[in-house]
């Protein structure tokens, strides 16, 4: 499945810690798919993406998700 997710920024900060992904998005059906993808990922956990985070820019929306991954 694609998603039309341009990842701005990429924060990874050991393997204990909670990976912070901010990125834009063209809908916020996008996004919603995004974040369903993250939480059935087997490798993913955690995952936080609050709703009232999503701004609404010109032409695309902005957002971050945190989540912890495991091998």
């Amino acid at each position: 499945t694609s998603y039309k997710i341009t990842i701005s920024h990429l924060a990874v900060q050991g393997s204990s810690n909670p990976v912070t992904l901010t990125a834009l998005a063209s809908s916020e059906d996008d996004i919603t798919a995004f974040k369903a993808a993250l939480v059935g990922d087997p490798h993913v956990s955690a995952v936080s993406l609050p709703l009232t985070g999503i701004q609404a820019n010109p032409g695309n929306y902005s957002f971050s998700v945190t989540f912890s991954y495991k091998d």
